[in-house]
Parts: C-alpha cells; sequence; structure tokens
C-alpha cells in the first residue's frame, strides 16, 4: 500500500499510514522504510528522505544500545556510508558518538 501510494506520489497517504502503524504499536520493517524513502525521493522531497532516513538509523543504534549491544566499527560504517549518501552532518555526528563510545574493532 505505501508503496503504490508513494509511486503516485500520494505522500499524505503514506505518512498517514506510517502514522497509524507508528500509533498501534506496528514497527515498520525495512520494506516499508524503502517504501517510504522512494515515495519522498520520487516526489523531489529529498530532505524528508534523509530525516526519514535519519531517524531510522537513529531508532537502530538506540534499540542496539537498549539491548546491550555494543556497534562496533563495521555496524558504525555501515550506517555512516548510508548517511554519507544523503546528509554528512548527521554522518559525522555518529562518527563522533563511535568515538565519544571508544568503539572497537574486535568482534
Amino acid at each position: 500500500m505505501i508503496s503504490g501510494l508513494g509511486r503516485e506520489g500520494r505522500l499524505d497517504g503514506v505518512v498517514g499510514i506510517l502514522d497509524r502503524m507508528t500509533k498501534h504499536g506496528c514497527r515498520p520493517n525495512p520494506r516499508v522504510c524503502n517504501a517510504v524513502i522512494n515515495g519522498f525521493v520520487r516526489a523531489s522531497k529529498l530532505e524528508y528522505a534523509i530525516r526519514f532516513f535519519g531517524g531510522m538509523v537513529n531508532n537502530l543504534v538506540k534499540e542496539m544500545l537498549q539491548k546491550g549491544w555494543k556497534p562496533d566499527t563495521i555496524t558504525y560504517s555501515l550506517l555512516m556510508n548510508g548517511l554519507c549518501q544523503g546528509k554528512l552532518d548527521m554522518a559525522l555526528n555518529f562518527w563522533f558518538q563511535a568515538l565519544e563510545r571508544r568503539v572497537s574493532s574486535q568482534m
């Protein structure tokens, strides 16, 4: 549904479904997130796409830390690589977080 609405440029519908999902405790899976980002990109709403992606990454890191998982250099490298595709300042923020946490390359 989200993918189809995004292809048609109906971003209000995309955002509405996403809002209802989160209000009911459904967290969007990667496929849904990709559809949302693609919808924003197709509609030339790059800032929204970047902001949504940044929020996804932020939530991913928070969830990992809450579960006691320690992101290593590979995790941060992958996240920063994705962010560098769109928003360099967010990538730099993750780099500084990694430095503050003294992330190890050991697995």
